[in-house]
């Protein structure tokens, strides 16, 4: 997980498949002990872009989570939050919704409504009603991550970013400039002082662009296109999407 973090999937990858082996020899093939280390493994995999091996693991957690005694089943959300993560990837966004829809469910099922991990469920279900074209949704949604996470983490904490930036390109569509810079202006000062993937800089970085250009600033809106650009292709596998979006937003943006 530590590698995981820091970006060294390879190193990652390694030592989940070590950590599942060895759970398998211990435990079994179906013990529910075995559910986390298989979660952990299907995320390293759709962190390097292996999707159908990633969705195939996760399923298989998910199995053994849901077969499990109610007491061993409390990271069931996080096999169906990464099912979500794999749609979106792969463009099946009603999919992706839908997981997220029930991941957000199990959580509050098992942990609470207001449990801190559901930031991440919300922030997802986000980015799937905007790629819906759904902008008054992922506005909702976003704000309830942003809500959660400040409850948890308090108003300057890392994982911020990415909901305050859900938000503000939901604004964004809805034609709410003002409201979209409060936004960009709030999660600037907590990248600059985070040490965040560089898909996050990226997604923040273009919907900045995005707000530049909504304000007839061309040439800073291309400038900050180019520079999430560059974040979005350090991203590895994972910022395919997000590099074509940038690519098709950057050829209907002009110069001036």
């Amino acid at each position: 997980m530590a590698y995981g973090q820091t970006g060294n999937v390879d190193e990652a990858l390694e030592h989940d498949r070590r950590a599942v082996a060895i759970y398998e020899q211990v435990r079994g093939p179906s013990h529910p002990e075995l559910a986390m280390p298989l979660n952990n493994l299907a995320t390293s995999l759709l962190d390097y872009g292996e999707l159908a091996d990633a969705r195939r693991t996760y399923e298989r957690a998910r199995a053994i989570w849901e077969s499990s005694p109610s007491a061993a089943r409390e990271g069931l959300h996080l096999a169906l939050h990464g099912l979500a993560r794999i749609g979106l990837e792969e463009g099946k966004y009603e999919e992706s919704l839908r997981y997220q829809e029930l991941a957000l469910e199990t959580l509050g099922a098992q942990l609470g409504p207001d449990h801190p991990e559901g930031w991440q469920i919300l922030q997802g279900m986000a980015e799937a009603l905007l790629l819906l074209d759904r902008p008054r949704e992922a506005r909702d949604r976003a704000a309830r991550a942003i809500a959660v996470t400040e409850s948890a983490f308090g108003p300057d904490h890392p994982t911020l970013v990415g909901s305050l930036t859900a938000a503000a390109t939901a604004e964004l569509e809805l034609g709410n400039l003002t409201a979209a810079s409060a936004l960009l202006d709030r999660a600037s000062p907590i990248v600059a002082a985070s040490d965040l993937p560089q898909l996050v800089r990226a997604d923040l970085v273009f919907a900045r662009a995005r707000a530049a250009r909504a304000a007839g600033d061309h040439a800073k809106a291309r400038e900050l296109a180019t520079e999430a650009r560059g974040y979005a292709v350090d991203g590895g596998s994972s910022g395919a999407r997000l590099l074509a979006a940038i690519d098709a937003w950057l050829a209907e943006t002009p110069a001036r």
